[in-house]
């Protein structure tokens, strides 16, 4: 890991928003591990929200 990898991560200051997937396809490793803890967090807070609100459809399968 290098010392740019190691530093604090934050979205705005390492990468600029709208550069997150130019950067991955570069093969920039901060970006791509920026991008993935996104899509973590995200999976996981949708996942939690259909756990505590199910849906009817989700009900009459249970």
């Amino acid at each position: 890991m290098t010392a740019a990898e190691a530093g604090p991560r934050s979205l705005g200051d390492s990468i600029g928003d709208h550069l997150v997937l130019e950067r991955v396809a570069t093969g920039d490793a901060l970006a791509l591990s920026t991008l993935y803890d996104a899509f973590t967090a995200e999976t996981y807070a949708i996942c939690w929200f259909k756990f505590v609100m199910p849906s009817s459809a989700d009900r009459a399968v249970v």
